[in-house]
């Protein structure tokens, strides 16, 4: 996670190709949100994804993103 401003942060992840569709996005996903947000609690997250890209959209959404388009 990079600290890019006062209060906003940039996260993203990349997971060796023979473990990815385990859902362990989903997890390093949220247990790095949630670490970060207790130290940083007015800080928003923000990822950017490419459009094409639906596997890493889906996996962030399940990890509680909201996307802005």
């Amino acid at each position: 996670m990079q600290k890019v401003s006062d209060s906003d942060a940039l996260i993203s992840i990349s997971i060796a190709l023979e473990h990815r569709g385990k859902s362990y996005g989903k997890e390093m996903l949220e247990m790095a949100a949630d670490f970060f947000l207790q130290l940083n609690p007015n800080f928003t997250i923000n990822a950017f994804i490419k459009e094409i890209n639906l596997s890493s959209k889906y996996v962030f959404e399940k990890a509680g993103f909201k996307f802005n388009e």
